[in-house]
């Protein structure tokens, strides 16, 4: 999943490099570039988590909630990785989307 985000933004970043109009700030596809980066480490720790819960005595109730509220955290920091790079993809449509309604 992190080469396909990586893609998608230097995709991104092509296209900006290209066009008359800056479509992004400043080193802006570069920091989400860096944001992304821990992508890797977090599915190993969803990984890891999720072989601790098989293996948890059901019983142990502080321990599974402190298992499951890891497995949230890092499902929540994918799905923000993600996020960051979709808000990216949404504005090049838009940018594209205004310079075909100038066309028309």
């Amino acid at each position: 999943m992190l080469q396909e985000l990586e893609r998608v933004l230097y995709a991104l970043y092509t296209i900006d490099t290209q066009t008359k109009e800056d479509i992004f700030k400043n080193e802006e596809i570069r920091k989400e570039l860096k944001e992304i980066d821990d992508f890797p480490e977090l599915l190993h720790e969803i990984h890891n988590n999720i072989t601790l819960l098989y293996h948890e005595d059901i019983h142990n109730i502080s321990n599974i909630l402190k298992i499951v509220i890891e497995i949230d955290w890092a499902l929540n920091s994918c799905i923000n990785n993600i996020e960051l790079v979709r808000k990216k993809v949404v504005k090049v449509r838009n940018y594209y989307s205004k310079l075909k309604h100038r066309k028309s």
